[in-house]
């Protein structure tokens, strides 16, 4: 990890750690839905933040009497970022496919779901650190509708694959495949692309409780009905994890 990320703040004579604080508070506290999640210059300064937040927990406050703080372990700060939720985009395990597909029953002889975008394969490490992830798509329907107020039949969903096969089975869950809704399409949404974010899945959702070491979590655009489409220009997963201090170079 680069030392020239927060450098700059933490050796300036004119800013100290708790002051760098109360200027970037906003950067951990930030809704994780919002669109500035996924911009990477919010990301820069949020990973300053964590690791102005992580020198102050481990190295303390030296200064005798009301200010005193002791530093604590870095097993525990690690704990406690964790327990608050602390998560930054992984721009190393986030991936974007650029496309373009289309989904609807008669060009797929009768199958409602193509793969859009894929994650690599699971290993032990990112099932233990990622906190999150979501499905952005840029996406339209058919573009028309015979009842704008009908059902919308164009959407995506996020699932787990068995092993890392292309043609792997769904992973099961209570019986059930482990398939989750992501977003829908915007109804009769014309004939240009629009952006759509997907739900978060978060750490204590069950698509975490089935997916193993060596599955694939797949995004799938799906349709339904031979007159409906859902055209993807492309599809990126999103992925957060929990800061591990014990794992960054420079802390």
């Amino acid at each position: 990890m680069s030392r020239d990320l927060f450098q700059p703040d933490i050796l300036s004579k004119d800013v100290t750690e708790e002051n760098a604080f109360e200027t970037r508070i906003n950067f951990i506290c930030a809704d994780e839905g919002a669109k500035a999640a996924s911009d990477l210059r919010f990301q820069e300064h949020r990973l300053l933040f964590v690791h102005l937040l992580v020198r102050a927990l481990h190295y303390g406050h030296p200064t005798s009497g009301i200010s005193f703080r002791p530093g604590i372990p870095l097993e525990l700060v690690s704990l406690i970022l964790k327990y608050a939720g602390c998560a930054l985009l992984s721009k190393s395990r986030s991936i974007v496919a650029v496309q373009f597909l289309g989904c609807n029953e008669e060009r797929l002889s009768g199958c409602d779901a193509t793969v859009v975008v894929r994650l690599p394969p699971l290993d032990a490490v990112g099932l233990r650190r990622i906190a999150h992830i979501k499905l952005v798509t840029l996406s339209r329907d058919q573009g028309w509708q015979n009842d704008p107020n009908s059902r919308n039949y164009s959407w995506f969903d996020v699932g787990v694959l068995q092993g890392s096969q292309p043609g792997g089975d769904l992973r099961k869950t209570n019986g059930q495949p482990a398939l989750w809704m992501s977003h829908l399409n915007t109804i009769v949404g014309g004939s240009g692309f629009s952006r759509h974010e997907g739900r978060i899945f978060a750490h204590d959702h069950p698509l975490w409780n089935a997916a193993a070491v060596g599955d694939v979590i797949v995004g799938r655009a799906r349709a339904r009905f031979g007159s409906q489409r859902n055209a993807t220009a492309s599809a990126a997963f999103f992925v957060w994890e929990y800061f591990d201090p014990l794992a960054s170079v420079v802390v």
